[in-house]
């Protein structure tokens, strides 16, 4: 499986706005996923390398379990403000502007 960033393209009203960070085996999965809340035309995306999303400072919210038996443990919110590693910066410039050609329109499947 890939990890991706997608964003809404620079002819959209809503220009560069993060979309989300999905998890996908292949670009047709991609267009699926956005299309659950964003009409993947609109948008662009990049595939992730290496990195995470993690908070340094003490975020005081705890994962889930599966098996627990409290109802309390179901979903949960994630704190503000996380730190984006590497990958993030790799996706981004100065300025929100692309680097490089990467950052690709999501391609309507061939079956849709």
């Amino acid at each position: 499986m890939a990890s991706y960033i997608v964003r809404f393209g620079a002819s959209e009203p809503r220009a560069r706005e993060l979309v989300g960070i999905f998890v996908a085996d292949t670009v047709d999965q991609l267009f699926e996923l956005v299309n659950e809340t964003e009409t993947p035309q609109c948008c662009e995306y990049r595939q992730l390398g290496n990195g995470g999303i993690y908070w340094d400072t003490a975020t005081l919210q705890t994962a889930p379990q599966q098996d627990s038996s409290d109802e309390a443990s179901g979903w949960f919110a994630l704190p503000p403000e996380p730190v984006l590693s590497t990958s993030w910066e790799a996706a981004m410039s100065a300025g929100d502007q692309p680097q490089a050609p990467a950052w690709r329109a999501i391609p309507v499947p061939m079956w849709s």
